[in-house]
């Protein structure tokens, strides 16, 4: 798996650079491709995304990817819809609607 390899290569040029990387604050999405068995028969994202175990300077590290991902205020799932961002931010619009009368 190219990310076992590239992660702690990652982190280590993070730190010669002087960054120091807290692994609880990392995020990680597994974006897989169209047809992957990371579906559902009805094609809906299954409930599981595997997760992965390495070792970074000697310290065991679980990476778990997320099932929904905020950036720069948008919400991503791994197949890249917008149902989830659609769903917050109109139950958001609805809360302060239902607030006007206060």
């Amino acid at each position: 798996m190219m990310l076992r390899h590239l992660y702690p290569q990652t982190v280590a040029l993070f730190k010669r650079a002087g960054i120091v990387t807290e692994q609880d604050k990392l995020e990680l999405m597994h974006f897989p491709l169209p047809q992957s068995e990371y579906r559902d028969r009805k094609g809906a994202p299954a409930q599981r995304t595997p997760s992965l175990t390495m070792e970074v300077d000697g310290t065991p590290v679980t990476l778990t990817p997320k099932a929904i991902w905020r950036y720069l205020g948008f919400f991503f799932d791994p197949f890249l819809t917008f149902k989830h961002h659609v769903k917050f931010y109109a139950t958001r619009a609805l809360s302060t609607v239902r607030t006007y009368p206060m």
